[in-house]
């Protein structure tokens, strides 16, 4: 006799709680190649295996390594299990794939931000030996001024304080624009260039260098 359409809900629970039931319990199972797994509890069902839970922990038994009774009791498709399978191994090579990709910008990531540290440490560096440098020459020029002598590397301005207006200055300016200009003084001759001291030459016999001689 055909069942009732009443009853096939009340079957299709019964069923279910059958199901859970044996998923709830701890049991026993034997794989096809003789290896036991005592005292399991079934956690999950996958398509193509079950996740058990024993005392040392969380594994999965395969249906194609358990024997045919298991596998029907589970409902095992092998084309549904193929399928899950390809998935799985899809979803598993793209979070790869992801990760590989987010380590590689993480990489390149710190990689720039090292390069940009290292250069904004270069120009502190080359800023601090710029001060330092400027720090020694003012310290060079004051005391020159303060004792009346001239140092290359000085200004006209600084060169007037420390010795004072030249008796004659001589101007020259090349094809390129540069300035040359030379000072004379009782004590010699005072060379610029684009107005900085670039050498200075003594007086021998009271007579200008033959360098300092006007054009």
């Amino acid at each position: 006799m055909a069942e009732s359409a009443a009853m096939m809900p009340w079957k299709a629970l019964a069923i279910l709680a059958t199901l859970f039931a044996s998923i709830a319990l701890a049991e026993d199972f034997k794989t096809v190649d003789g290896k036991e797994y005592k005292n399991v509890t079934v956690s999950r069902v996958e398509p193509d295996g079950i996740v058990v839970r024993s005392k040392s922990g969380i594994l999965k038994l395969y249906f194609t390594e358990l024997p045919k009774g298991v596998q029907e009791r589970f409902h095992y498709d092998q084309q549904k299990a193929a399928e899950f399978t390809s998935q799985t191994k899809n979803g598993i090579d793209q979070l790869r794939h992801q990760r590989i990709d987010a380590n590689a910008r993480a990489a390149e990531t710190t990689s720039k931000l090292e390069a940009e540290n290292e250069q904004k440490q270069a120009i502190i560096r080359q800023q601090a030996a710029e001060e330092e440098k400027k720090a020694q020459r003012a310290a060079s020029v004051k005391s020159a001024i303060q004792h009346g002598v001239v140092i290359s590397g000085m200004t006209t301005d600084e060169c007037i304080r420390a010795c004072g207006k030249p008796l004659r200055v001589y101007r020259t300016t090349d094809a390129q624009g540069h300035s040359t200009e030379s000072w004379h003084y009782d004590a010699g001759w005072v060379h610029f260039q684009n107005g900085v001291v670039t050498s200075i030459s003594t007086m021998i016999d009271r007579q200008a260098p033959q360098a300092a001689s006007p054009h």
